[in-house]
Protein backbone atom coordinates (compact mmCIF):
# COMPACT_ATOMS: atom_id res chain seq x y z
CA UNK A 1 0.00 0.00 0.00
CA UNK A 2 1.41 3.43 -0.45
CA UNK A 3 0.77 6.16 2.03
CA UNK A 4 -1.24 9.02 0.78
CA UNK A 5 -0.52 12.77 2.60
CA UNK A 6 -3.06 14.95 1.69
CA UNK A 7 -2.34 18.68 2.11
CA UNK A 8 -6.43 19.20 2.79
CA UNK A 9 -7.89 22.44 1.31
CA UNK A 10 -10.70 23.94 1.41
CA UNK A 11 -10.38 27.03 -0.22
CA UNK A 12 -13.80 29.66 -0.82
CA UNK A 13 -14.33 33.34 -0.87
CA UNK A 14 -16.21 33.16 2.34
CA UNK A 15 -14.38 33.05 5.58
CA UNK A 16 -14.76 33.56 8.84
CA UNK A 17 -13.27 36.06 12.03
CA UNK A 18 -10.97 34.88 14.01
CA UNK A 19 -11.19 32.30 15.97
CA UNK A 20 -12.94 33.32 19.54
CA UNK A 21 -15.33 34.35 16.81
CA UNK A 22 -15.98 31.15 15.35
CA UNK A 23 -19.50 30.57 13.69
CA UNK A 24 -21.84 29.54 15.99
CA UNK A 25 -22.99 25.64 14.80
CA UNK A 26 -25.18 24.67 17.45
CA UNK A 27 -27.54 27.37 18.06
CA UNK A 28 -31.09 27.93 16.61
CA UNK A 29 -30.59 31.40 14.83
CA UNK A 30 -30.25 30.28 11.29
CA UNK A 31 -32.95 30.65 8.67
CA UNK A 32 -33.28 28.48 6.00
CA UNK A 33 -32.65 30.58 2.58
CA UNK A 34 -32.69 27.56 0.07
CA UNK A 35 -33.49 23.77 -0.06
CA UNK A 36 -33.40 22.62 -3.71
CA UNK A 37 -31.46 19.75 -4.99
CA UNK A 38 -30.94 17.65 -1.64
CA UNK A 39 -28.58 20.94 -0.74
CA UNK A 40 -30.14 23.09 2.22
CA UNK A 41 -28.85 26.52 3.06
CA UNK A 42 -29.07 28.47 6.00
CA UNK A 43 -28.08 31.96 6.96
CA UNK A 44 -27.55 33.91 10.23
CA UNK A 45 -26.10 37.12 11.31
CA UNK A 46 -23.08 37.45 13.30
CA UNK A 47 -22.54 39.84 17.17
CA UNK A 48 -20.63 43.19 15.39
CA UNK A 49 -20.54 42.42 11.57
CA UNK A 50 -22.65 43.12 8.77
CA UNK A 51 -21.72 40.23 6.62
CA UNK A 52 -23.86 36.97 7.46
CA UNK A 53 -23.03 33.34 7.83
CA UNK A 54 -23.85 30.30 6.21
CA UNK A 55 -24.68 26.96 6.84
CA UNK A 56 -24.29 24.85 3.70
CA UNK A 57 -25.72 21.07 4.17
CA UNK A 58 -25.89 18.00 1.60
CA UNK A 59 -25.17 14.13 1.55
CA UNK A 60 -22.98 12.62 -0.95
CA UNK A 61 -23.72 9.10 -2.78
CA UNK A 62 -19.75 8.57 -2.17
CA UNK A 63 -17.76 7.11 0.91
CA UNK A 64 -16.14 9.10 3.07
CA UNK A 65 -12.88 8.23 2.37
CA UNK A 66 -13.74 9.71 -0.84
CA UNK A 67 -14.72 13.27 -0.07
CA UNK A 68 -11.61 13.34 1.80
CA UNK A 69 -9.83 12.52 -1.36
CA UNK A 70 -11.06 14.98 -3.66
CA UNK A 71 -10.44 17.85 -0.88
CA UNK A 72 -7.05 16.81 -0.23
CA UNK A 73 -6.09 17.49 -3.93
CA UNK A 74 -5.53 20.89 -4.08
CA UNK A 75 -6.12 21.31 -8.04
CA UNK A 76 -9.97 20.17 -7.16
CA UNK A 77 -10.78 23.53 -5.67
CA UNK A 78 -10.88 24.98 -9.35
CA UNK A 79 -13.45 21.77 -10.23
CA UNK A 80 -15.77 22.55 -7.23
CA UNK A 81 -15.70 25.47 -5.34
CA UNK A 82 -17.41 28.03 -7.17
CA UNK A 83 -15.01 31.30 -7.86
CA UNK A 84 -11.97 29.36 -7.02
CA UNK A 85 -9.31 30.13 -9.51
CA UNK A 86 -6.33 29.65 -8.15
CA UNK A 87 -5.23 26.98 -5.00
CA UNK A 88 -2.36 25.19 -3.92
CA UNK A 89 -0.34 23.63 -0.46
CA UNK A 90 1.78 25.29 0.93
CA UNK A 91 4.43 24.10 3.00
CA UNK A 92 5.33 20.92 4.54
CA UNK A 93 2.38 19.90 6.71
CA UNK A 94 0.93 16.85 7.58
CA UNK A 95 -2.56 15.37 7.78
CA UNK A 96 -3.45 17.04 10.72
CA UNK A 97 -1.37 20.31 10.24
CA UNK A 98 -1.01 21.88 7.22
CA UNK A 99 -1.12 25.45 5.22
CA UNK A 100 -2.87 26.24 1.68
CA UNK A 101 -2.84 29.64 -0.64
CA UNK A 102 -6.45 30.37 -2.74
CA UNK A 103 -7.42 32.90 -5.02
CA UNK A 104 -11.13 33.65 -5.59
CA UNK A 105 -12.87 36.05 -8.05
CA UNK A 106 -15.26 38.28 -7.32
CA UNK A 107 -17.13 40.00 -9.95
CA UNK A 108 -16.24 43.40 -11.94
CA UNK A 109 -15.20 45.77 -10.26
CA UNK A 110 -14.70 44.19 -7.21
CA UNK A 111 -10.83 43.32 -6.63
CA UNK A 112 -10.48 39.19 -6.27
CA UNK A 113 -9.37 37.89 -2.85
CA UNK A 114 -6.97 35.71 -1.15
CA UNK A 115 -5.50 34.00 1.79
CA UNK A 116 -3.07 31.84 3.25
CA UNK A 117 -5.20 29.22 6.08
CA UNK A 118 -4.03 26.54 8.67
CA UNK A 119 -5.95 23.65 7.85
CA UNK A 120 -6.65 20.77 10.83
CA UNK A 121 -8.11 17.69 10.00
CA UNK A 122 -9.40 15.74 13.46
CA UNK A 123 -12.01 12.94 13.97
CA UNK A 124 -12.72 9.22 14.49
CA UNK A 125 -15.05 6.45 12.71
CA UNK A 126 -18.42 8.52 13.41
CA UNK A 127 -17.05 11.69 12.66
CA UNK A 128 -14.53 13.94 10.80
CA UNK A 129 -14.20 18.25 11.75
CA UNK A 130 -12.07 20.04 9.39
CA UNK A 131 -11.28 23.68 10.27
CA UNK A 132 -9.35 26.31 8.70
CA UNK A 133 -8.05 29.75 10.18
CA UNK A 134 -6.26 32.34 8.26
CA UNK A 135 -2.69 33.16 8.95
CA UNK A 136 -0.60 36.46 8.42
CA UNK A 137 2.43 35.57 6.16
CA UNK A 138 3.97 32.70 4.72
CA UNK A 139 3.06 33.91 1.09
CA UNK A 140 3.75 37.65 -0.19
CA UNK A 141 1.21 39.79 -1.02
CA UNK A 142 0.02 40.28 -4.14
CA UNK A 143 -0.76 43.09 -6.16
CA UNK A 144 -4.70 43.63 -7.34
CA UNK A 145 -5.85 41.03 -4.74
CA UNK A 146 -7.36 41.97 -1.59
CA UNK A 147 -5.60 39.43 1.10
CA UNK A 148 -8.02 38.12 3.94
CA UNK A 149 -6.78 38.65 7.24
CA UNK A 150 -8.90 37.34 9.49
CA UNK A 151 -11.12 33.53 8.73
CA UNK A 152 -12.70 30.35 10.63
CA UNK A 153 -14.61 28.03 9.19
CA UNK A 154 -15.81 24.14 9.61
CA UNK A 155 -16.61 21.04 7.58
CA UNK A 156 -18.47 18.25 9.90
CA UNK A 157 -18.46 15.26 7.63
CA UNK A 158 -20.34 12.27 8.67
CA UNK A 159 -20.58 8.85 7.13
CA UNK A 160 -24.33 7.28 6.96
CA UNK A 161 -23.05 4.34 5.80
CA UNK A 162 -20.34 2.84 3.61
CA UNK A 163 -21.41 4.90 0.70
CA UNK A 164 -22.71 7.61 1.98
CA UNK A 165 -21.59 10.62 3.44
CA UNK A 166 -23.01 13.76 4.80
CA UNK A 167 -21.22 17.11 5.07
CA UNK A 168 -21.96 20.35 6.83
CA UNK A 169 -20.13 23.52 6.33
CA UNK A 170 -20.25 26.63 8.51
CA UNK A 171 -18.77 29.70 7.55
CA UNK A 172 -18.50 33.53 8.01
CA UNK A 173 -16.76 36.32 5.70
CA UNK A 174 -14.69 39.60 6.52
CA UNK A 175 -13.86 40.05 3.09
CA UNK A 176 -11.74 43.27 3.54
CA UNK A 177 -11.79 46.15 1.59
CA UNK A 178 -15.03 48.22 0.78
CA UNK A 179 -17.69 45.52 -0.15
CA UNK A 180 -20.45 46.29 1.12
CA UNK A 181 -22.63 43.80 3.84
CA UNK A 182 -26.10 43.81 1.77
CA UNK A 183 -23.93 42.99 -2.00
CA UNK A 184 -21.63 39.72 0.02
CA UNK A 185 -24.92 38.75 1.38
CA UNK A 186 -26.47 38.05 -1.49
CA UNK A 187 -23.93 35.46 -2.68
CA UNK A 188 -24.28 33.85 0.72
CA UNK A 189 -26.54 31.24 -0.46
CA UNK A 190 -25.28 31.19 -4.35
CA UNK A 191 -21.82 30.42 -3.68
CA UNK A 192 -22.12 27.22 -0.99
CA UNK A 193 -25.21 25.97 -2.97
CA UNK A 194 -23.36 25.92 -6.13
CA UNK A 195 -20.09 24.28 -4.68
CA UNK A 196 -21.97 21.67 -3.27
CA UNK A 197 -23.59 20.45 -6.38
CA UNK A 198 -20.17 20.65 -8.20
CA UNK A 199 -18.73 18.75 -5.48
CA UNK A 200 -21.59 15.99 -5.61
CA UNK A 201 -20.04 15.18 -8.93
CA UNK A 202 -16.37 15.51 -8.33
CA UNK A 203 -16.76 12.99 -5.40
CA UNK A 204 -17.89 10.58 -8.28
CA UNK A 205 -14.96 10.51 -10.41
CA UNK A 206 -12.79 7.34 -10.72
CA UNK A 207 -9.75 9.03 -9.78
CA UNK A 208 -10.98 9.68 -5.54
CA UNK A 209 -12.11 5.58 -5.89
CA UNK A 210 -10.64 3.12 -3.11
CA UNK A 211 -8.90 4.96 -0.87
CA UNK A 212 -9.25 4.12 2.95
CA UNK A 213 -9.16 5.69 5.82
CA UNK A 214 -6.34 5.25 8.55
CA UNK A 215 -7.40 5.42 12.49
CA UNK A 216 -4.39 4.50 15.25
CA UNK A 217 -5.17 2.36 18.07
CA UNK A 218 -7.74 5.00 19.45
CA UNK A 219 -10.08 5.35 16.89
CA UNK A 220 -8.55 8.74 15.66
CA UNK A 221 -8.37 9.32 11.89
CA UNK A 222 -4.64 9.80 10.79
CA UNK A 223 -4.23 9.66 7.37
CA UNK A 224 -5.75 8.12 3.53
CA UNK A 225 -3.79 5.04 2.25
CA UNK A 226 -5.06 4.08 -1.53
CA UNK A 227 -4.40 0.87 -3.18
CA UNK A 228 -0.84 1.55 -5.61
CA UNK A 229 -2.35 0.34 -8.55
CA UNK A 230 -5.10 3.14 -8.36
CA UNK A 231 -2.53 5.36 -9.15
Amino acid sequence: MRQHPIPLLLCFIFLAPPLQAAVPTDDENWTVRKDEDGVRIATRSMDDSSFDAFRAETELDSPMASLLAVMGEPESCLRWVHTCIEARALGNGDFHHRYAYSVNALPWPASNRDYVVRITTEGDQQEVIITMEAVSGMEPEQRGLVRIEHSFSIYRITPLDDERTAIAWFQHTEPGGSLPGWLVNRMTTDLPYRSLLNLRDEVQKTRYRNYRIQYDDNGQITGLERDAEDD
